[in-house]
Protein backbone atom coordinates (compact mmCIF):
# COMPACT_ATOMS: atom_id res chain seq x y z
CA UNK A 1 0.00 0.00 0.00
CA UNK A 2 3.10 2.54 0.66
CA UNK A 3 4.31 1.63 -2.89
CA UNK A 4 0.98 1.62 -5.02
CA UNK A 5 -1.21 4.00 -2.96
CA UNK A 6 -4.27 4.78 -4.28
CA UNK A 7 -4.17 1.69 -7.05
CA UNK A 8 -3.69 -0.92 -4.35
CA UNK A 9 -6.67 0.65 -2.14
CA UNK A 10 -9.07 0.92 -4.94
CA UNK A 11 -9.09 -2.57 -5.30
CA UNK A 12 -9.26 -3.68 -1.73
CA UNK A 13 -12.18 -1.68 -1.94
CA UNK A 14 -14.13 -2.95 -4.30
CA UNK A 15 -13.22 -6.59 -3.88
CA UNK A 16 -15.85 -9.16 -2.24
CA UNK A 17 -13.37 -11.68 -0.84
CA UNK A 18 -9.22 -11.02 0.05
CA UNK A 19 -6.73 -13.65 0.36
CA UNK A 20 -3.79 -12.57 2.27
CA UNK A 21 -0.81 -13.93 1.04
CA UNK A 22 2.70 -14.63 1.68
CA UNK A 23 2.32 -14.99 5.48
CA UNK A 24 4.23 -17.95 6.68
CA UNK A 25 7.10 -15.79 8.82
CA UNK A 26 4.20 -13.31 10.11
CA UNK A 27 3.25 -13.43 14.11
CA UNK A 28 -0.26 -13.55 15.14
CA UNK A 29 -0.08 -9.90 16.51
CA UNK A 30 1.25 -8.80 13.13
CA UNK A 31 -1.23 -10.63 10.77
CA UNK A 32 -3.94 -9.16 12.84
CA UNK A 33 -3.17 -5.76 12.10
CA UNK A 34 -2.90 -6.05 8.37
CA UNK A 35 -6.48 -7.73 8.89
CA UNK A 36 -8.10 -4.48 10.98
CA UNK A 37 -5.97 -2.45 8.05
CA UNK A 38 -7.93 -4.10 5.04
CA UNK A 39 -11.21 -3.48 7.32
CA UNK A 40 -10.64 -0.15 7.72
CA UNK A 41 -10.78 0.10 3.31
CA UNK A 42 -13.48 -2.28 3.40
CA UNK A 43 -15.85 -3.60 5.99
CA UNK A 44 -18.17 -6.34 4.05
CA UNK A 45 -15.31 -8.12 2.07
CA UNK A 46 -14.33 -11.86 3.84
CA UNK A 47 -10.33 -11.72 4.41
CA UNK A 48 -9.01 -14.97 4.54
CA UNK A 49 -5.46 -16.37 4.99
CA UNK A 50 -4.12 -18.07 1.39
CA UNK A 51 -2.36 -21.21 3.34
CA UNK A 52 -5.61 -22.06 4.39
CA UNK A 53 -7.30 -21.95 1.34
CA UNK A 54 -4.48 -23.74 -0.34
CA UNK A 55 -4.94 -26.58 2.19
CA UNK A 56 -8.48 -27.16 1.25
CA UNK A 57 -8.00 -26.67 -2.10
CA UNK A 58 -5.64 -29.79 -2.26
CA UNK A 59 -8.54 -32.01 -1.92
CA UNK A 60 -9.87 -31.07 -4.78
CA UNK A 61 -7.49 -32.07 -7.39
CA UNK A 62 -7.59 -32.80 -10.52
CA UNK A 63 -7.08 -36.83 -9.98
CA UNK A 64 -9.94 -36.71 -7.47
CA UNK A 65 -12.11 -34.97 -10.85
CA UNK A 66 -10.91 -37.29 -13.56
CA UNK A 67 -11.52 -40.14 -11.09
CA UNK A 68 -15.12 -39.25 -10.52
CA UNK A 69 -16.42 -38.59 -14.36
CA UNK A 70 -14.62 -42.27 -15.52
CA UNK A 71 -16.68 -43.40 -12.43
CA UNK A 72 -19.75 -41.67 -13.57
CA UNK A 73 -19.24 -42.69 -17.34
CA UNK A 74 -18.79 -46.36 -16.68
CA UNK A 75 -21.78 -46.20 -14.29
CA UNK A 76 -24.04 -44.95 -17.53
CA UNK A 77 -22.50 -46.95 -19.72
CA UNK A 78 -23.30 -50.32 -17.47
CA UNK A 79 -26.55 -49.60 -16.68
CA UNK A 80 -27.49 -48.73 -20.46
CA UNK A 81 -26.08 -51.95 -21.81
CA UNK A 82 -28.26 -53.87 -18.86
CA UNK A 83 -31.81 -52.34 -19.71
CA UNK A 84 -31.50 -52.30 -23.38
CA UNK A 85 -31.30 -55.80 -23.97
CA UNK A 86 -34.62 -56.17 -21.75
CA UNK A 87 -36.46 -53.87 -24.28
CA UNK A 88 -35.61 -50.65 -22.32
CA UNK A 89 -34.06 -48.02 -25.41
CA UNK A 90 -33.14 -45.32 -23.43
CA UNK A 91 -32.87 -43.73 -26.49
CA UNK A 92 -36.46 -43.44 -27.07
CA UNK A 93 -37.27 -42.31 -23.72
CA UNK A 94 -35.01 -39.83 -22.91
CA UNK A 95 -34.44 -37.57 -26.23
CA UNK A 96 -37.37 -36.63 -26.18
CA UNK A 97 -37.71 -35.26 -22.96
CA UNK A 98 -34.46 -33.67 -23.46
CA UNK A 99 -35.61 -32.10 -26.81
CA UNK A 100 -38.63 -30.26 -24.43
CA UNK A 101 -36.39 -29.57 -21.79
CA UNK A 102 -33.49 -27.92 -23.91
CA UNK A 103 -36.84 -25.84 -25.68
CA UNK A 104 -37.94 -24.80 -21.88
CA UNK A 105 -34.40 -24.04 -21.09
CA UNK A 106 -33.18 -21.87 -24.08
CA UNK A 107 -36.37 -19.72 -23.87
CA UNK A 108 -36.65 -18.72 -20.26
CA UNK A 109 -32.78 -18.35 -20.26
CA UNK A 110 -33.10 -15.94 -23.84
CA UNK A 111 -35.46 -14.01 -22.18
CA UNK A 112 -34.11 -13.27 -18.64
CA UNK A 113 -30.70 -12.96 -19.76
CA UNK A 114 -30.96 -9.34 -20.68
CA UNK A 115 -32.57 -8.30 -17.14
CA UNK A 116 -30.28 -10.09 -15.58
CA UNK A 117 -27.80 -8.85 -17.33
CA UNK A 118 -28.72 -5.22 -16.65
CA UNK A 119 -29.28 -6.15 -12.88
CA UNK A 120 -25.07 -7.28 -12.76
CA UNK A 121 -24.89 -3.64 -14.92
CA UNK A 122 -26.53 -2.01 -12.21
CA UNK A 123 -25.03 -3.67 -8.99
CA UNK A 124 -21.53 -2.62 -10.55
CA UNK A 125 -22.20 0.56 -10.99
CA UNK A 126 -23.71 0.98 -7.14
CA UNK A 127 -20.58 -0.54 -6.72
CA UNK A 128 -17.85 1.79 -8.17
CA UNK A 129 -20.30 5.18 -8.37
CA UNK A 130 -21.57 5.08 -4.86
CA UNK A 131 -20.12 4.95 -1.36
CA UNK A 132 -21.64 3.05 1.31
CA UNK A 133 -21.81 6.43 3.49
CA UNK A 134 -24.10 7.72 0.71
CA UNK A 135 -25.92 4.16 0.32
CA UNK A 136 -26.74 3.76 3.97
CA UNK A 137 -27.59 7.69 4.41
CA UNK A 138 -30.15 6.86 2.48
CA UNK A 139 -32.12 4.57 4.75
CA UNK A 140 -32.86 6.07 8.02
CA UNK A 141 -32.14 4.37 11.39
CA UNK A 142 -35.82 3.86 12.37
CA UNK A 143 -36.62 0.79 10.87
CA UNK A 144 -40.41 1.18 10.33
CA UNK A 145 -39.21 4.13 7.86
CA UNK A 146 -36.26 2.05 6.27
CA UNK A 147 -39.30 -0.71 4.73
CA UNK A 148 -41.14 2.85 3.55
CA UNK A 149 -37.47 3.71 2.05
CA UNK A 150 -36.99 0.23 0.39
CA UNK A 151 -40.62 -0.13 -0.53
CA UNK A 152 -40.32 3.09 -2.67
CA UNK A 153 -37.04 1.75 -3.89
CA UNK A 154 -38.27 -1.50 -5.09
CA UNK A 155 -40.43 0.73 -7.20
CA UNK A 156 -38.33 3.31 -8.22
CA UNK A 157 -35.19 1.22 -9.26
CA UNK A 158 -35.02 0.61 -13.08
CA UNK A 159 -34.61 -3.77 -12.50
CA UNK A 160 -36.82 -6.25 -12.83
CA UNK A 161 -37.24 -9.39 -10.61
CA UNK A 162 -34.51 -11.48 -12.62
CA UNK A 163 -31.70 -9.20 -11.95
CA UNK A 164 -32.90 -7.75 -8.43
CA UNK A 165 -30.95 -10.46 -6.41
CA UNK A 166 -27.39 -9.07 -7.45
CA UNK A 167 -28.90 -5.23 -6.94
CA UNK A 168 -29.92 -6.39 -3.07
CA UNK A 169 -26.79 -8.29 -2.52
CA UNK A 170 -24.63 -5.17 -3.58
CA UNK A 171 -26.65 -2.78 -1.06
CA UNK A 172 -26.00 -5.11 1.74
CA UNK A 173 -22.53 -5.50 1.08
CA UNK A 174 -22.69 -1.48 1.08
CA UNK A 175 -24.68 -1.46 4.64
CA UNK A 176 -28.09 -1.37 3.83
CA UNK A 177 -29.96 -3.40 7.06
CA UNK A 178 -30.55 -7.12 5.50
CA UNK A 179 -34.52 -6.22 6.66
CA UNK A 180 -34.69 -3.47 4.61
CA UNK A 181 -32.37 -5.30 1.18
CA UNK A 182 -35.27 -8.05 1.72
CA UNK A 183 -38.00 -5.64 1.65
CA UNK A 184 -36.61 -4.14 -1.44
CA UNK A 185 -36.17 -7.16 -3.20
CA UNK A 186 -40.02 -8.50 -2.06
CA UNK A 187 -41.20 -5.29 -3.53
CA UNK A 188 -39.58 -4.77 -6.82
CA UNK A 189 -41.30 -8.40 -7.97
CA UNK A 190 -44.47 -7.12 -7.02
CA UNK A 191 -44.82 -3.11 -7.98
CA UNK A 192 -41.72 -1.87 -9.84
CA UNK A 193 -42.89 -0.93 -13.46
CA UNK A 194 -39.94 -2.73 -15.46
CA UNK A 195 -41.37 -6.30 -13.60
CA UNK A 196 -44.65 -5.30 -15.38
CA UNK A 197 -43.23 -4.62 -18.71
CA UNK A 198 -41.25 -7.93 -18.38
CA UNK A 199 -44.46 -10.19 -18.10
CA UNK A 200 -46.33 -7.94 -21.04
CA UNK A 201 -43.19 -8.65 -23.12
CA UNK A 202 -43.54 -12.94 -21.95
CA UNK A 203 -47.00 -12.87 -22.60
CA UNK A 204 -47.78 -9.89 -25.41
CA UNK A 205 -51.08 -11.78 -26.32
CA UNK A 206 -52.35 -11.83 -22.77
CA UNK A 207 -52.06 -8.48 -20.97
CA UNK A 208 -54.27 -8.97 -18.50
CA UNK A 209 -51.74 -11.69 -16.66
CA UNK A 210 -49.48 -8.68 -15.96
CA UNK A 211 -52.24 -7.32 -14.11
CA UNK A 212 -52.90 -10.62 -12.01
CA UNK A 213 -49.27 -11.00 -11.32
CA UNK A 214 -49.30 -7.69 -9.66
CA UNK A 215 -52.75 -8.32 -7.88
CA UNK A 216 -51.97 -11.91 -6.68
CA UNK A 217 -48.34 -10.75 -5.27
CA UNK A 218 -49.85 -8.11 -3.59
Amino acid sequence: MNNMGEILINQISNSDFIILNNTVGLHGKKLSSIEQTVKKINKSAKISNGIIILEKLKVFNTEILILIAIFLLTLAYIMYFNFKPTGFDITNLFLPWLERFNTIFLSILIQSFPFILFGVFVSSIIQVNASSEKITNIFPKNTALQFIVAIFAGFCFPVCDCSIVPVGARLVKKGVPIPAAVTFMLAAPIINPIVIASTLYAFPSQPSLAIYRVYRFT
